[in-house]
């Protein structure tokens, strides 16, 4: 049953990706992406060539929506080895007013996610899935991964560490959160907001249902994601230089002991 199931999920993901890429604006590749390209090629230079060979389909957010991928700005498929990127990523920072609820997330705490971030954001997932470390069974340990290898590339932008926390950090931490079904009952239960009727509603009456507890929401949500991404720069601290320098012969297992007593799994 759980094989059937999740290979029914692939499919649904390879269809709408499918979808997406057929509607593109463009198609590009890393090497477009300089600083990126050359980040990544000093950082994981055995994995170099295969990520410059991974396609970049940018589209509009009228199809991105259109296939459930509604406020995310990239994301890496690893079924068909591309990466899909939302157009104008940096015009998403307003919001232009479409919900409270992103207003009070976004708009307030002035965050900032570029095209530029959401990209080598995604390249580093494709650089997991390369040497094997990409999971869903390791979700935790993918989302660490990632972001911890994302830290040195904002400090090579001269960006500090508070920065990078409240202005790259927070925004996909938040996104994470909001979707995600299990994060939003933990959000829920400390926001004293009954959750149990979501499964059951339209996107229309999900986003109303957002809305209506909009400033509820918002602060317990921030303070999630602020804990999360304060939680990644410790861990870059304690194991960053040393754990993420990583080779293709290295999987997860290798230092699982090690990474799962780093990790705060509560």
């Amino acid at each position: 049953m759980y094989h059937s199931s999740l290979s029914k999920h692939i499919n649904n993901v390879v269809y709408k990706a499918q979808c997406v890429i057929d509607n593109s604006l463009r198609k590009t590749f890393l090497t477009e992406y300089q600083s990126i390209c050359c980040y990544l090629s000093k950082k994981f230079p055995e994995q170099i060539d295969y990520l410059k060979q991974i396609p970049v389909y940018i589209a509009t957010q009228a199809i991105m929506n259109k296939n459930g991928w509604q406020g995310v700005g990239g994301l890496y498929i690893r079924p068909l080895k591309c990466i899909l990127i939302k157009e104008n990523v940096d015009d998403d920072n307003a919001q232009n007013g479409e919900s409270k609820l992103l207003e009070l997330l976004y708009v307030r705490d002035s965050s900032k996610c570029t095209e530029e971030d959401v990209i080598v954001h995604e390249f580093l997932h494709a650089v997991s899935h390369s040497i094997n470390r990409s999971s869903s069974y390791y979700k935790n340990m993918e989302e660490e991964f990632v972001y911890t290898n994302c830290i040195e590339f904002y400090l090579n932008k001269n960006l500090s560490i508070r920065d990078i926390i409240r202005y790259n950090f927070f925004p996909f931490f938040a996104q994470d959160i909001l979707s995600s079904y299990e994060s939003m009952c933990q959000i829920s239960l400390k926001a004293g907001v009954d959750f149990s009727e979501a499964k059951l509603m339209t996107n229309e009456q999900y986003a109303s249902f957002l809305d209506s507890h909009a400033e509820s929401f918002a602060s317990q949500i921030k303070k999630e994601a602020y804990h999360r991404a304060i939680g990644m720069v410790k861990l870059y601290n304690k194991f960053g230089k040393k754990m993420y320098n990583v080779t293709g012969g290295q999987t997860v297992d290798d230092i699982s002991s090690a990474r799962f007593a780093s990790l705060d799994l509560g």
